[in-house]
């Protein structure tokens, strides 16, 4: 067995307690009140723990397997990067890149349906992606060996985002390839 197979196996375990402990809650609440303790006068602490714990695990290595499976789709991924929701990557480029032309490549080649300019600044662009219902932010930064891009979910308490952030640092690095 290899290193990054363990490596591996304990990131999703990580995720995965990560994840029950927050469902954890939640089931707890819907199993009280969906089976009505409440009403005859048991307290929280008498509340049949085995079945919450036991669906909050469920859901939580459901979720951190799919993420899993889904990082293992995109072969390009960095082990420091493995199931982590934000993403970084350095864009390397042969000459350094002005902000002119940096700023009409995204305009021209990134930005797309579902794609908003926030704003710009000296020293590259932040870039809203819609997704279904939640946005992700993504960054572009000029520095002296390149640009950087980098991306993450809006909320920053998102603990798995099934590789969304991963391809998007994919598809913007695709699409500026011609700065290289």
């Amino acid at each position: 067995m290899s290193q990054r197979f363990f490596f591996k196996l304990f990131a999703i375990a990580w995720t995965t307690i990560m994840l029950t402990m927050v469902f954890l809650p939640l089931v707890a609440a819907f199993f009280t009140f969906k089976e009505g303790t409440w009403k005859y006068g048991y307290t929280f602490l008498e509340i049949n723990w085995k079945s919450n714990i036991l669906v909050s695990l469920g859901i939580g290595m459901s979720l951190a397997v799919w993420n899993a499976f889904e990082f293992e789709g995109h072969r390009t991924v960095d082990m420091s990067q493995y199931l982590k929701p934000a993403q970084r990557y350095h864009f390397k480029t042969s000459a350094p890149v002005s902000k002119d032309e940096l700023k009409e490549s995204i305009e021209s080649n990134v930005i797309r349906k579902g794609w908003t300019i926030r704003r710009w600044n000296d020293s590259g662009a932040e870039i809203f992606r819609r997704n279904f219902f939640m946005k992700d932010v993504v960054k572009i930064t000029m520095i002296p060996s390149g640009l950087e891009i980098s991306s993450r979910p809006r909320w920053r308490i998102m603990l798995v985002d099934m590789a969304r952030n991963l391809s998007n640092i994919e598809d913007v690095s695709k699409r500026l390839k011609h700065l290289k």
